[in-house]
């Protein structure tokens, strides 16, 4: 069994999040070197010009976007959503978190997509494909 399952919470999942996260490591976290988890991407917004900048930090961490997981391979970077019954708004997601990802990290990896999900339809997978991002049924 791989030992990221030993891990009881990863941050910003829910619980039904947790248990897909959980199945998903069983049969493919050996694909992967490491895991990071509620990567903040972005600039977030700013507090405004009088506030102390204890609280502009706070701010912009509250206002960043978060990425539930990212993935590290010799494939290169995988955005990982976790959600239960996939469906198009996670396109929206993903592909906002890639553009951020890279304008916050400025990597020169290949970045992958990817849902990891308990269902999807066959529309909505369609869709994903399309756009090449890797959906795991779990």
């Amino acid at each position: 069994m791989h030992e990221l399952i030993t891990q009881r919470k990863f941050p910003h999942l829910l619980p039904e999040e947790q248990d897909l996260w959980r199945k998903f490591i069983t049969t493919h976290g050996k694909e992967y070197t490491s895991f990071s988890y509620d990567v903040r991407v972005g600039k977030g917004a700013h507090a405004g010009k009088d506030k102390d900048p204890k609280y502009q930090e706070m701010w912009k961490k509250l206002t960043q976007k978060r990425i539930d997981v990212v993935g590290y391979s010799k494939d290169g970077i995988t955005i990982f959503e976790v959600r239960p019954n996939a469906d198009l708004p996670i396109l929206g997601k993903l592909l906002g978190y890639k553009t951020l990802y890279l304008k916050t990290f400025y990597t020169p990896e290949k970045i992958n997509l990817a849902i990891v999900t308990n269902s999807v339809t066959i529309d909505d997978k369609t869709v994903f494909e399309a756009h090449k991002i890797k959906i795991f049924l779990v």
